[in-house]
């Protein structure tokens, strides 16, 4: 009988990446469906576990840069209250290391933003001095930055862009080309062929312009690539702290009449039918009608509305 888990995926960081990981998955055998969902780093596995189970599951997309981290089961599938399951899970783990990659990022990003600084000074400066709108760049400034851009560059393409050549390394051995790869062509085409001009100056004179080199393109483009991830990921992380806040103001519990008496039980135990009782201030755990009572009631993470709605019996709530 199918599966069904859902596993979260390291290494996620486009669209492209999903549907690698998608068309991946559906080509092995005993998986029968697949949903990637790459705004919440998660995959939903339909598969037969008599002919793949989980690890094998990993070990299929880890040379593509992925990986499967763990199946998602809920805190009453684990018979644990939610905190146990979140340390169970890891999830706090997971997000300690998204702030630690965060960092990494953050710190990637401000020691190329000097670079790129650089590099589009001295390509404006080349600029305008060839339009007449400034005097030529000085011999000696002209003879440091020669020596510097490639310097810079060589940092920038195998330190900060080390993803993106994994990236144009992975196209090339498994045929799987995402964001990355096309970053790591254009940056690495610049950066050989700039080195190419330089270190055969004298032969290439007569067939091209040998003055120019694009190790400024190199560095320009991984740094406004990297700044943008870094500001991605800040947002999604900043984004998945709000909608965690938000779902922390859920009710968890329950005041149910069973048998004449009040129990308290998790919401997840609520059975259609159940007659709730919502005490003074209290939230509504559940959807349903009001059978008996009048009262004011907060609906304003629902509708938005900021005023409390009157409500009493026949009307319903959410």
């Amino acid at each position: 009988m199918p599966d069904i888990k859902t596993f979260q995926i390291k290494g996620m960081h486009c669209a492209s990446c999903a549907n690698i990981i998608e068309k991946t998955f559906k080509k092995t055998e005993g998986v029968n469906s697949v949903e990637v969902n790459y705004g919440t780093e998660t995959a939903k596995i339909s598969f037969d576990e008599s002919k793949i189970n989980s690890s094998d599951l990993s070990k299929k997309i880890e040379p593509l840069g992925y990986s499967l981290v763990s199946s998602v089961s809920t805190a009453k599938e684990m018979g644990m209250n939610e905190e146990e399951h979140a340390q169970h899970l890891g999830l706090n783990q997971s997000k300690q290391e998204k702030l630690d990659e965060l960092q990494r990022m953050k710190r990637g990003v401000w020691s190329i933003i000097p670079l790129a600084i650089i590099s589009i000074f001295s390509m404006a400066w080349d600029i305008f001095s060839r339009l007449n709108w400034v005097s030529p760049v000085p011999v000696l400034l002209e003879d440091i930055f020669r020596f510097i851009l490639p310097l810079m560059a060589t940092y920038s393409l195998f330190v900060i862009g080390k993803p993106y050549l994994l990236g144009f390394y992975r196209f090339l051995r498994y045929g799987k080309a995402n964001m990355d790869t096309l970053i790591g062509i254009g940056t690495s085409v610049a950066y050989l062929y700039s080195l190419i001009v330089i270190f055969f100056e004298e032969r290439l004179r007569g067939f091209i312009d040998v003055e120019t080199n694009y190790f400024d393109v190199t560095i320009i483009v991984i740094a406004f690539i990297a700044l943008g991830k870094y500001l991605e990921a800040r947002s999604k992380l900043k984004t998945g702290d709000a909608i965690e806040k938000l779902l922390n103001l859920q009710a968890k519990t329950a005041i149910v009449i069973k048998d004449g008496k009040e129990m308290e039980i998790p919401v997840e135990e609520v059975k259609r039918g159940d007659l709730i009782i919502i005490k003074p201030a209290g939230k509504i755990p559940v959807d349903g009608v009001i059978v008996e009572g009048l009262s004011y009631i907060d609906e304003s993470m629902v509708t938005g509305e900021p005023m409390p709605a009157e409500k009493k019996a026949g009307d319903g709530v959410v």
